[in-house]
């Protein structure tokens, strides 16, 4: 479970979600790796 500092605007004040759903949410914040980097 996560507990916000503060409630949202519908009284929301915290989220419960599976280890593996915590983990997908953080994994798209994460930009990709550019395949055509050269090293410039």
């Amino acid at each position: 479970m996560y507990k916000f500092k503060k409630p949202w605007d519908d009284g929301t004040t915290a989220v419960k979600m599976t280890q593996l759903e915590f983990i997908e949410k953080l994994v798209a914040l994460v930009p990709r790796v550019n395949q055509n980097y050269c090293g410039d």
